[in-house]
């Protein structure tokens, strides 16, 4: 047992030795990134089944997936949107982006060479050091008061994700949405100071459990 928790602890100290190496040398951690990037493919063959036809195009493919994971979506219940708002008395004047907390939010980003709709993958920000923080501070800043949201920021990339069984049947296969991760930094923020103001101003329901610490 102690050999193996010394191996591991060496192995650990390797590991974050090279990451820092990584990051203090651009050239290479761009290197390091793009191997990672392209070493990451999708599970699955060039043919894929769906009822007793075999398809081989990539766009009638891709509109296969599109059906099958549109079933496969709940459709949530109405919600009237012409109901009357009631003004607060209290509002959000400011939401303040500092470098302190969108390292924290990056922080919190799960490690993933996966690109989102902007080509940016999380660990481009985990590993980009203090000039990315830098420059998402500055785009931050800009962007919330301009009401300027880029429209990548807005829009979801669907791939699919292997279950089991055979590789070339659609069914076998389940949707995963990804968004740009500078996008969820920058709403990782907005949540803490959003949720701060509801809970200060008493603006969540008692009954509300969901999403929130020490209810759930």
């Amino acid at each position: 047992i102690y050999i193996k928790a010394e191996a591991d602890r060496i192995q650990m100290e390797i590991k974050l030795e090279k990451q820092a190496t990584i990051q203090n040398n651009p050239t290479r951690l761009l290197k390091t990134l793009r191997n990672k990037i392209s070493s990451t493919k999708i599970k699955g063959g060039n043919l894929f089944i769906c009822g007793n036809t075999i398809y081989d195009d990539p766009c009638h493919i891709a509109e296969l997936f599109n059906e099958h994971f549109t079933t496969t979506h709940t459709v949530e219940n109405h919600i009237d949107g012409n109901e009357p708002i009631t003004p607060l008395p209290c509002e959000i004047r400011e939401i303040t982006f500092t470098i302190e907390n969108i390292t924290k939010a990056i922080t919190t980003l799960k490690h993933s060479n996966a690109l989102g709709p902007d080509g940016i993958p999380a660990n481009v920000l985990k590993y980009g050091g203090a000039d990315f923080h830098l420059a998402l501070l500055k785009l931050f800043t800009i962007s919330l008061p301009t009401a300027c949201y880029p429209t990548l920021w807005k829009t979801t990339c669907v791939i699919p994700k292997f279950k089991s069984g055979p590789v070339g049947n659609i069914e076998n296969y389940r949707p995963i949405n990804l968004t740009s991760v500078v996008s969820r930094a920058m709403e990782k923020i907005i949540k803490v100071e959003l949720l701060r103001y509801l809970l200060k101003n008493e603006l969540l329901s008692p009954s509300q459990h969901g999403f929130l610490k020490t209810r759930s």
